[in-house]
């Protein structure tokens, strides 16, 4: 649970970083991310974001490196964009 409150926190810091550099190219929407526990499937948290702070969570969960371009090439082609690490999976979607 440690990890969820370090990840929430993380998203919510980077958002606040991320909108000033939002500001400074042009971002064509926003996604969903959903961020689950493994074990249970249980949903801990559900955000909507702009795909960069999202590429930034993936990145968190996954313990490497996701670039924003792939989820959003992964999201044009299939729809969702799906990762999981040890503990908890993300599951980016565009924002309806």
């Amino acid at each position: 649970m440690a990890l969820t409150s370090r990840l929430v926190a993380g998203l919510l810091g980077a958002a606040i970083v991320g909108g000033a550099a939002a500001a400074q190219h042009q971002q064509d929407g926003l996604v969903n991310v959903a961020v689950g526990d493994i074990k249970t499937g249980d949903i801990v948290s559900n955000n909507t974001v702009a795909v960069d702070i999202a590429a930034n969570v993936a990145a968190t969960v996954r313990g490497t490196t996701v670039n924003a371009a792939v989820i959003s090439e992964q999201l044009a082609k299939t729809g969702a964009f799906n990762c999981e690490g040890p503990d908890q999976f993300v599951r980016i979607t565009p924002a309806r």
